[in-house]
C-alpha cells in the first residue's frame, strides 16, 4: 500500500519547494524584486487589485504602483504589515525574498487548496513523480 500523506505535510513540502525555488533565483534584493514579489503574492492569494485597494483603504493606482517595476512600495510600516497580512506572506519575504514566504497563520487561497486536494488524491507513483519534478525546480 502507498504512503499516506497529511495535507499539512504536503502543503509544507510545496511551500519549501517554492521557497527553495525563489531563493535559488534570488539575487540581492532590488526594489523591482519587491514589486514582482508583491504581484506574485497577490496572484497566489487570488485577490484582484480592486479588492486589495478596498481592503487596505488605498487607491487602485497606489496598489497597482506597488506591483509595477520602478514603482514605490508601501510608504509606511503599517501599510507594509497590512499588505503582508492580507496576502499571508512574511515581511522578510516581501522585502528581501527570505524564506519562508507564507506566514504560519495565513489562510489558504482557493488555488492552493485546489493544489493540496489534487496532491492528496495522487497515488504513490504519481506522488513520487511529483516529488521528482519538484526536485528539478531547485
Amino acid at each position: 500500500m502507498g504512503r499516506q500523506y497529511q495535507p499539512y505535510l504536503v502543503l509544507t513540502a510545496i511551500n519549501r519547494a517554492l521557497d527553495d525555488l525563489l531563493m535559488s533565483l534570488k539575487k540581492p534584493s532590488h526594489p523591482a524584486d519587491r514589486n514582482r514579489r508583491c504581484k506574485m503574492a497577490r496572484s497566489i492569494s487570488g485577490l484582484s487589485l480592486q479588492t486589495v485597494a478596498q481592503a487596505l483603504g488605498k487607491g487602485l493606482s497606489t496598489v497597482r504602483n506597488w506591483e509595477t517595476d520602478g514603482g514605490a512600495g508601501p510608504k509606511t510600516q503599517v501599510d507594509l504589515i497590512q499588505l503582508c497580512r492580507l496576502y499571508g506572506i512574511t515581511t522578510d519575504w516581501y522585502l528581501e525574498g527570505r524564506e519562508p514566504m507564507f506566514r504560519n497563520d495565513a489562510p489558504l487561497s482557493d488555488k492552493l487548496v485546489t493544489v493540496i486536494e489534487a496532491v492528496a488524491r495522487l497515488n504513490s507513483q504519481q506522488l513520487d513523480a511529483l516529488a521528482d519534478f519538484i526536485e528539478t525546480l531547485k
